[in-house]
């Protein structure tokens, strides 16, 4: 970027949350994402039906339980920040039906056809 357009940058003064229950509620957000992330990965990698290679534990069993927990935090931080719920919920449906028309436009037909998303 050239120097002139350096000075054209608005720099947002930073203001970290201070809010314990806020920081709280925020950070475990953060730690649930991961982990969710983190079995979802392994779902791609040894498949919906695997399991963990060293405790067992079912991925479809573990990919439910990171789930939920995301949710958990999701209602938390939905009441504790007084967010619009019916806003996200409104979003969350509109972001269905645009993953579902890309699958069902750019990718082949399931193994489970049962297993339709409805909204």
């Amino acid at each position: 970027m050239e120097k002139e357009n350096y000075e054209k940058l608005v720099i947002t003064k930073l203001t970290p949350m201070a809010e314990p229950r806020g920081m709280f509620f925020t950070q475990k957000l953060i730690e649930e994402l991961n982990e969710c992330g983190a079995i979802a990965s392994r779902c791609l990698s040894s498949g919906i039906d695997g399991h963990h290679p060293i405790t067992k534990a079912p991925n479809k069993e573990r990919l439910l339980e990171e789930m939920g927990d995301v949710l958990a935090l999701i209602t938390l931080m939905s009441k504790h920040f007084k967010l619009d719920v019916e806003g996200m919920e409104r979003r969350a449906k509109d972001k269905v039906r645009l993953l579902t028309k890309i699958a069902d436009t750019c990718l082949p037909e399931q193994s489970n056809p049962d297993n339709k998303v409805s909204v």
